[in-house]
């Protein structure tokens, strides 16, 4: 549509809209919408006036078209356009202005022609416009059509009771006042439009001929309506039936056929002329009937209340107009024979009119004036009922329009009876036509309304229609086929079933008419001898009925013999027993060869009867057995009836049906409609017994049929198809193909039945080949060569046959190796029929899609069989038997898509690609290169999206399912799976174009929730979640396609109307497809914020969209009633929609959305929190389906079967398959990894023989298991969303690198416990423990009743739960962290202060009774995990935590409590080893030094640690968490001493992990280098505790003697020098932070050996002194001034990198450096660099960029000065030790002094800016991030500035004093330099800095000294 156009409604200016909105409408969309519509002024206008709504063209409308007129009420129009538009009102004689509205409908249709010529005043554009002269004026005669059908519609609503729009048309109808006057209307436009002349502008020979048609067509219509009134509501006057009588008479019932004749030229439109004019001439009659209303009193056998102002009784009462009516009809005498006999019934009626109003008083009706007798003679000229039964057998008592026949069956039902009720008619031939005309009233379509009308009225008062029954009962059985057949059409169809009236009538009838001898009757005495009544002398028995004697009769007038008479006896009976015995008896002759011509109508009758019953109840059929078997016949409340012998109910009824379609099958004429009618009735029972049965009888019957005619199962062939090719030769020359057509829909129900596999196995049986060669190798290649009205339905029955095939795949090929035998013997048979024909060209021929160019040179692109049959005749039943046929298809290839997605998936080795339709499919998926017509198929398959939308042939609650959209999700599926990946958009370039606009289209159509659609609500919610899926499965696949859908409309307003529509949905209207498309949209929400970098426009649009979130959860509130609680497939979709929504908001969080704040709100307001929290916290899986699991699995080991229960599950080789998800099984839903197929388990269970309780059993306990995992996958998955979700609530999510808990750090397989400090998203601390309380609470709950659970998934919930207390927890101890910021910077009232108090009270609370349950849970738990151990960490974290608080607990008692049960489940193997020694080392903080002993001493734990540490097995993580707990025990003397006892070092001298090589690998630290520094630790903190002990000191010397190479290697510094005293630099070589870190930490333990001299001289001496010397020698080289540092310690890993490129925010690289060396430039006085003869030292100090002002070199700065204060206490250690000293280099002692001094100068000018630096660093070094990196050594790295220079100012002091005692201090050039230095010192520090003094006089002495 053009958007200049869009402001016309084309609703209100298009009737056929309007006729569809009253005809389908009604279904679709509530009262209020209808009425509405209707109440439009313009509707209205066109409904009050109709053919008078359009004007003749005038003055004023040509100046309004000239001068005013405008395209879409702006754009003018050109010249030529004018000219056209007055051209086209004079063809049409319509006024101007309608008919420029008129063009402009048509314009809106076919935008490319208006673009084209709206303007232009070009040739080329008149030219185009005399070419839209026919299609306009079609278009015009089309709405005219409409305009009347619509009337006629709205008027039938109103006779509909039930009808949803029978109110609304009513109240129409009532407020237009139209009730009386619209007859008059309507026959007035008829009239008018048959004197209408042609205008003079139709000149052309076929513009005249289809103004013709269309007057034919106008007048038709007409008359239809006016029969509709009729029907409805209209009672005419006589003087009304006068007038149409005499203009039919006048037209001779054929409209204005005369006057048209004269002028029709044109041979090709006569056929379609005499076509109107027969339902002309009929309709007239109809009419004439109508207006009579004989229905009032053809069903009255009294005379009812007399109402003048009604028909017929208005008709009697004026005595003037019923004369003249009686007069014109005997007028009619004089020209009989030129009268058409259409009014012969109208006379018939009138004759019965004047007989019934006989029946009045004269007071009332006085018609014996009358001539009635002259009337009769004139009615009996005519064959009237002849004549009917011609008019019964065509349309349009035959036609489509179910209401139209309905009314018409119905005046002609009430016509028959008045007949019957006159006894017009006596001769039987009359009777016999009588009963034919009455059938015809009560079959097919449009029968309901009179069948209704007979069994309400005329059965139950035994009037009108009973009296032909009646007399038809009273000849049976003698004379049974009239009643057989009339009996047989009151059964009824599918939609009106009278089936048990039949039932119970047959088995109560009460005469019983047969020959009897004169012998055995007498005449009853006494009585009339003209009634001939008699009674029987003896009792007789007559087939199965007994006539006691004593019974009643009377002789007919007919004898069969001399002594022989019909009796028609008084007796209650029941017809089944003599059904059944007659179908006996006939069936034994036809087995035996014997003639049975005579009496085969006979039984076809009876089998017609029958079948007619059981197809349309099947549930009779054991009622009908029962019946047809018991003997004698007679009423069980007057003889005894005796039942045979049975075995299976329904077996013997189905075993006789067979048979007889086996034996009349052998007919050399068989009968094809009774074998037609006995397959559906097979069919029937088949269909109905497999829903509730193990084994169907019909299969049993089919058995049992083989082995009585064979004597066993044949291997070959079957009885059924024993006649088949005879049978399709009948059908061939008959062109009647129903049986071949009710035999493949048998076919395809027995193939799909579970039972017929069981009692046919494959290799014993020759029904499953026959089956299979019947359908694939005789009616497929062959049904395309049947005649229309069969070739489309069996096409649809093979399409639906091969979809039946093609899941077989499914449900044999797995499990391997359950059955596999029969499973291969089974898809063998199966695909080598498949393989005889090519089934993909048989799919390709019947889905070919062509691209054709109309009239208009518009491109359309349609089936090919379906642009034929709307060609060549346009039949809605035959479109619609294609449109079946194309959707039969389209599910057979996506059955075969999906198995050619299941092998690309499984691979070669089980792949399908035998079967040849599967290969050829995969390759046909690929190819989009059609011919010139034919589309590629990935494009038809989109075309046929567009058809299925676009054609009105759905039935008002037809279930709508789109396969072509589920083949199209399969093959973008399975095009993502090829190397080469093709898009949607190479199969929609070029005219294909138009294909992708219209998808977009009815996309967003069915996007939106309102009810404009064509479709009903459950469709169009069907509609919508097929949409989605595609769509949701393209997101990631298809980014052009998906951007050009989603970007047609607004998106964010479509998706808030649709989330809005559903937040304020009725909730009594809820239903699962509700629920359903709820979770359809939100998750078509999530793939748009999942890939939000592949759609940055979509996302922007939904993201800046505010409140949509909201909106969201008010949505699934209000979908999902019982939230609380919800089950199986509901609480399936409520997890998901949770799930997503979470997703979407954790996104939006993280990108720091707007209405990020808003909707975290809502998502944890106490509605929203506690409904999800008991989703979440839900106890679901039920222990008894456990241990039923396991006896199930005993029972089928004890039944020789090896297979477990999950042996039968279908695996899904796919992690986010959305075409499984949202195939919506109620049982399974879900990513879930498997579900047990219960229908494939019971089948192969029955194979193999399993007892049939046994397998109820199972299947009971299968689908538990199915909807218990598919519930826990279901919350799994919501667990996890939750858990990210308050992640970042509680301040986690900041980073993509994993965390640490409470500064250590856990990992174990792949698992990180993440747990950190951060700020929380949560401002109200008052608000933040109310949540915590919240969420904890429950699911600890939770998770104490379920914790030993044995099901997988609920462990894996479970272990969810343990993460998300744990977030609440580590929130609640940082927050205690806050405390004192906080407190200091709130101003919040103390009524705040008092709720938070509260709140956290609450909170503390909870965690007391966790810690409290800790012992017991831990006692009783069975199945432990890495979450429980977790908890418990978190929990003393908190608990230390609190306790800063001082909050009340008691901590150490529940940890004395707890360490024994988890002392438990410590042990060398245990995978949860290094998280118990981590929870072992926090506990320590709640216990005394003595508790701590005692409880240790008692277990074994210890030992074990220490165990493990040396065992080849042990991993770094264990070993580590071994350390860090020996660290923490180790603190104390006992502790210490005890870890001695437990020989700790010999376990360290044999781990593995104490073979350093180097400090980094892969630019990440050496986790080996890591542990041994933990070592270095924990020997400096022992040595520190057990400085003393001679033993201690022993063993760790002997253990420091096992590493002296490591020392050796750290120790020396070995850089290449030369020149004077080594002193420059010849070499670089790079070393490492964790170089220094090492060195520290070892001259840190050598200083503290250094002080213990006396333990070692004996012993260590040499080792340790030569320690000493690679110190003096080697290590103090790190301080020279040559040395480069920031290129010497560069950062090596990437979190060195990252630190070196932080620093103090806001300051630029050059503020930095001059801010670094400013106490250089700030003063003028010399410096002692200045001037210096040693130029390379010059050089190398003055450049700025020594040392970055970065967090890393501060750490390395820090470090150097560590190191430094070791080596210096080292060096003055050892001199005071052995009162000499290693040789020292004073020029290194002197660097060592400037390098303190720079340091010492740089933090003491800038105080400031180093602060901050220190907060940055130790912030950074001491996250929890850098835990994982630094084994939580970085908890270590503490920078304290001040302490940094008193560390600086310290070394200098030590290194000046060791200068002065060198042997090298006196040279001049060293005495000179170190005046210089200390003077330089002395400016640079104040006085007193050393305390005093002592400290000036040590610097004069200095000084003095050089």
């Amino acid at each position: 549509m053009s958007d200049s156009l869009e402001f016309v409604s084309a609703f209100r200016d298009n009737n056929e809209e309007i006729y569809d909105l009253v005809c389908r409408g009604v279904y679709h969309h509530d009262e209020h919408k209808i009425r509405s519509a209707l109440n439009d002024e313009v509707i209205k206008s066109k409904l009050t006036n109709l053919l008078d709504f359009y004007r003749y063209p005038n003055d004023q409308s040509a100046r309004k078209l000239e001068s005013e007129l405008k395209w879409a009420g702006t754009q003018p129009l050109s010249a030529t356009m004018k000219n056209f538009l007055n051209q086209l009102s004079l063809k049409l004689n319509l006024n101007q202005e309608q008919t420029f509205r008129l063009a402009e409908l048509f314009f809106i249709n076919h935008h490319s022609i208006f673009e084209r010529v709206k303007s232009q005043e070009t040739e080329l554009v008149q030219k185009e416009l005399g070419n839209l002269f026919r299609p306009i004026i079609s278009l015009y005669y089309k709405e005219r059509i409409y305009l009347i059908r619509t009337m006629t519609q709205i008027v039938m609503n109103t006779t509909i009771e039930g009808h949803p729009g029978q109110a609304v048309c009513l109240e129409f109808l009532s407020e237009l006042k139209m009730t009386k006057k619209l007859e008059d209307l309507i026959w007035n436009q008829y009239k008018a439009v048959c004197k209408k002349e042609i205008p003079s502008q139709v000149y052309a020979p076929l513009e005249r001929e289809e103004w013709f048609l269309q007057i034919l067509h106008e007048e038709k219509e007409l008359l239809e309506l006016l029969i509709s009134i009729n029907y409805a509501f209209a009672h005419c006057s006589a003087a009304q039936i006068l007038g149409y009588a005499e203009l039919y008479v006048e037209q001779d019932f054929r409209g204005s056929y005369k006057a048209i004749l004269a002028d029709s030229h044109l041979m090709e439109y006569r056929s379609k002329h005499h076509e109107f004019v027969q339902q002309i001439s009929d309709l007239s009659l109809f009419h004439l009937l109508s207006s009579i209303r004989l229905d009032i009193f053809a069903e009255q056998q009294t005379i009812p209340e007399f109402n003048p102002n009604k028909n017929p009784f208005n008709l009697l009462a004026n005595q003037a107009e019923l004369k003249s009516i009686h007069d014109f009809l005997i007028g009619l005498s004089d020209r009989i024979d030129r009268i058409p006999d259409h009014i012969s019934p109208f006379m018939l009626a009138w004759w019965c009119l004047i007989a019934w109003g006989r029946l009045f008083p004269e007071q009332y009706v006085n018609t014996s004036a009358l001539d009635i007798d002259s009337l009769a003679e004139l009615i009996m000229k005519f064959d009237i009922l002849n004549f009917l039964n011609v008019i019964t057998k065509r349309s349009p008592f035959t036609g489509p329009q179910t209401e139209l026949s309905c009314a018409l069956k119905y005046i002609m039902l009430n016509f028959v009876s008045s007949i019957s009720a006159s006894q017009a008619l006596s001769e039987k031939r009359s009777k016999d036509l009588l009963v034919q005309v009455t059938c015809a009233c009560l079959e097919k379509e449009g029968c309901h309304e009179a069948l209704n009308h007979f069994w309400r009225e005329h059965f139950p008062n035994k009037n009108g229609l009973y009296s032909i029954l009646a007399d038809l009962s009273a000849v049976y059985p003698h004379d049974p086929e009239g009643f057989l057949q009339f009996v047989s059409i009151l059964v009824g169809d599918s939609s009106n079933s009278y089936a048990e009236e039949v039932v119970h009538y047959l088995d109560n009838l009460e005469t019983f008419t047969y020959p009897s001898f004169e012998e055995n009757i007498a005449y009853v005495s006494g009585a009339d001898p003209r009634e001939r009544r008699v009674v029987a002398s003896v009792s007789m028995k007559s087939q199965v009925i007994e006539i006691p004697q004593g019974t009643t009769g009377y002789i007919t007038a007919e004898r069969v013999s001399s002594n022989a008479v019909i009796v028609r006896w008084e007796i209650r009976y029941s017809l089944w027993p003599v059904l059944f015995m007659y179908w006996e008896d006939m069936l034994n002759n036809l087995k035996h060869g014997n003639q049975v011509s005579n009496a085969e109508n006979i039984l076809n009758q009876y089998m017609n009867l029958l079948c007619h019953i059981i197809i349309l109840q099947p549930n009779i059929g054991p009622i009908l057995e029962r019946l047809g078997l018991r003997e004698p016949a007679n009423n069980p409340s007057d003889v005894k009836v005796t039942d045979k012998q049975k075995g299976t109910p329904n077996l013997e009824l189905c075993r006789l049906l067979l048979d007889t379609f086996i034996e009349l099958a052998k007919l050399a004429l068989p009968p094809l409609e009774t074998l037609s009618l006995i397959i559906d009735a097979i069919k029937a029972e088949l269909n109905f017994e497999r829903q509730k049965s193990e084994n169907s009888s019909m299969i049993l019957a089919l058995k049992q049929i083989s082995e009585d005619r064979y004597g066993m199962i044949n291997i070959y062939t079957h009885p059924l198809f024993m006649n088949i090719n005879k049978l399709q030769m009948t059908e061939r020359e008959a062109g009647n193909y129903e049986t071949s057509i009710s035999l493949l829909d048998l076919c395809v129900d027995i193939i799909s039945d579970n039972s017929f596999i069981v009692q046919f196995p494959v290799d014993s049986s020759g029904l499953l080949g026959e089956i299979l060669k019947f359908v694939i190798s005789e009616v497929l290649p062959e049904c395309m060569n049947w005649p229309i009205s069969y070739k489309w339905r069996a096409a649809k029955l093979g399409f639906d046959f091969l979809t039946v095939l093609f899941k077989k795949y499914n449900k044999f090929s797995f499990p391997q190796g359950v059955a596999m035998s029969l499973n291969l013997q089974y898809l063998d048979l199966i695909t080598n029929q498949l393989n005889k024909i090519d089934i993909v060209e048989f799919l390709a021929n019947s889905l070919q899609v062509i691209m054709i160019r109309s009239e208009l040179n518009e491109l359309n692109f349609v089936n090919l069989h379906w642009i034929r049959s709307e060609k060549e005749n346009n039949d809605p039943e035959e479109l619609r038997a294609i449109k079946s046929m194309i959707f039969s298809a389209l599910n057979t290839l996506d059955e075969i898509a999906s198995l050619a997605l299941y092998s690309e998936k499984i691979g070669k080795e089980y792949s399908l690609d035998h079967v040849q339709a599967i290969k050829d499919v995969r390759s046909l998926l690929t190819q989009n290169l059609g011919d010139e017509e034919t589309l590629p198929l990935v494009t038809a398959l989109l075309s046929y999206v567009n058809f299925q939308f676009s054609r009105n042939f759905l039935d008002d609650e037809e279930p709508l399912s789109v396969p072509s959209l589920s083949v199209l999700s399969k093959v973008v599926i399975y095009w993502s799976l090829l190397s080469q990946k093709p898009t949607l958009e190479h199969f929609l370039t070029g005219s294909y174009q138009q294909i992708k606009a219209d998808f977009i289209k009815y996309f967003w159509s069915s996007f939106s929730m309102d009810q404009s659609s064509d479709l009903s609500n459950r469709q169009k919610a069907q509609a919508g979640k097929a949409f989605l899926e595609f769509i949701i499965i393209c997101f990631p696949l298809q980014k052009s396609f998906v951007t050009s859908a989603c970007s047609r409309n607004d998106i964010s307003v479509e998706l808030r109307s649709v989330l809005v529509s559903f937040a304020e949905f009725s909730r009594e209207n809820v239903n699962e497809t509700t629920m359903e498309l709820l979770f359809h949209y939100i998750t078509f929400y999530e793939e748009i914020i999942n890939n939000h970098s592949l759609f940055p426009g979509i996302y922007n649009s939904i993201f800046q969209e505010q409140g949509l979130l909201s909106i969201c959860f008010d949505a699934i509130t209000n979908v999902f009633q019982n939230i609380k609680d919800p089950q199986k497939f509901e609480g399936c979709l409520v997890l998901h929609c949770f799930s997503s929504v979470m997703s979407i908001l954790l996104h939006n969080s993280n990108k720091n959305s707007a209405d990020k704040e808003h909707a975290i709100k809502e998502m944890f307001k106490e509605e929203i929190l506690g409904h999800l929290l008991r989703l979440l916290s839900k106890c679901i899986a039920n222990p008894s389906t456990s241990s039923k699991m396991l006896e199930v699995e005993e029972w089928l080991q004890n039944s020789g079967i090896s297979a477990n229960i999950t042996d039968y599950a279908i695996l899904q080789l796919h992690n986010k398959a959305y075409w499984r998800l949202f195939d919506c099984n109620p049982n399974q839903y879900g990513e879930i990894h498997y579900y047990i197929d219960l229908d494939k388990l019971s089948l192969i269970l029955k194979t193999l023989g399993v007892n049939y309780e046994l397998i109820q059993k199972i299947e009971e306990v299968g689908r538990k298991i199915n909807a218990e995992k598919s519930l826990l996958d279901s919350q799994f998955s919501a667990l996890i969303k939750f858990k990210q979700l308050f992640a970042f609530l509680v301040g986690y999510g900041n980073s993509n690198k994993p965390l640490a808990l409470l500064d250590q750090t856990i990992s174990l397989e792949n698992k990180t416990l993440v747990i950190a400090p951060a700020k929380s998203v949560i401002e109200s601390h008052t608000r933040a423990f109310e949540i915590l309380a919240k969420v904890s609470d429950p699911l600890w709950a939770e998770i104490t009743k379920e914790a030993n659970s044995r099901n997988e998934f609920v462990l894996k919930c479970i272990e969810e739960k343990y993460e998300i207390i744990m977030y609440a927890f580590n929130l609640a101890i940082h927050i205690y962290q806050s405390r004192q910021e906080y407190s200091q910077s709130s101003t919040s009232s103390q009524k705040a202060m008092e709720y938070e108090v509260t709140a956290r009270e609450e909170f503390h609370r909870i965690s007391n009774k966790i810690m409290t349950e800790f012992a017991q849970y831990f006692e009783r738990l069975q199945v432990p995990s890495v979450g429980a151990f977790s908890l418990v960490l978190v929990v003393f974290g908190y608990f230390i935590k609190a306790r800063t608080e001082g909050l009340e607990s008691r901590a150490e008692q529940f940890t004395l409590a707890i360490i024994p049960r988890l002392a438990r489940f410590l042990n060398s193997d245990s995978q949860f080893f290094a998280l118990l020694v981590t929870i072992f080392e926090e506990s320590l903080f709640f216990l005394q030094t003595q508790e701590v002993i005692n409880i240790y001493k008692s277990l074994p734990c210890i030992r074990i640690m220490l165990e493990k540490i040396s065992s080849p097995k042990c991993t770094d993580q264990e070993f580590l968490s071994v350390i860090k707990f020996s660290f923490a025990f180790a603190r104390t003397v006992q502790g210490a001493r005890f870890l001695l006892s437990e020989r700790i070092f010999s376990n360290l001298a044999s781990a593995s992990q104490l073979k350093v090589k180097t400090e980094y690998q892969n630019r990440f630290r050496d986790p080996q280098h890591i542990l041994w520094c933990w070592v270095l630790m924990l020997l400096n903190e022992m040595h520190d505790i057990l400085s003393d002990d001679p033993a201690f000191l022993s063993q760790l010397y002997n253990f420091i003697s096992g590493f002296s190479d490591r020392f050796q290697k750290i120790l020396s510094f070995n850089l290449s020098t030369e020149g004077k005293y080594g002193r420059q630099i010849v070499a670089h070589k790079q070393f490492s932070l964790g170089y220094l870190e090492e060195l520290d930490l070892m001259t840190s333990l050598i200083k503290k050996f250094i002080d213990n001299y006396k333990y070692w001289k004996a012993s260590h001496k040499e080792m340790i002194e030569s320690w000493v010397i690679l110190i003096a020698q080697q290590a103090l080289r790190i301080y020279s001034t040559s040395i480069d540092i920031p290129h010497t310690f560069p950062p090596v890993s990437e979190h060195e990198v990252k630190m070196s490129n932080k620093t103090v925010p806001d300051q630029t690289i050059e503020e930095r450096k001059q801010r670094n060396y400013a106490w250089m430039q700030e003063t003028p006085r010399r410096s002692i660099l200045e001037g210096f003869p040693n130029r390379y030292r010059e050089e190398a100090i003055k450049a700025p960029t020594k040392i970055q002002p970065s967090v890393f070199a501060y750490r390395v700065e820090a470090v150097l000065l560590s190191c430094l204060t070791n080596i210096m206490s080292s060096l003055i250690g050892i001199i005071q030790i052995s009162r000499s000293s290693p040789f020292l280099d004073p020029l290194l002692l002197l660097d060592v002094g400037k390098f303190s001094m720079l340091i010492y100068n740089k933090l003491n000018q800038d105080q400031k800016y180093y602060k901050n630096l220190e907060k940055i660093s130790n912030e950074e070094y001491q996250s929890a991030e850098n835990s994982l990196l630094y084994g939580s050594l970085n908890h270590t790295y503490q920078i304290d500035t001040q302490k940094l220079c008193e560390i600086a100012q310290g070394v200098f002091e030590m290194a000046f004093y060791l200068i002065s005692k060198s042997d090298l201090g006196s040279i001049s050039d060293i005495k000179s330099e170190a005046s210089y230095i200390l003077k330089e010192w002395k400016q640079n520090t104040s006085t007193g800095i050393f305390g005093g003094e002592n400290n000036d006089q040590f610097l004069t002495w200095l000084i003095e000294q050089f």
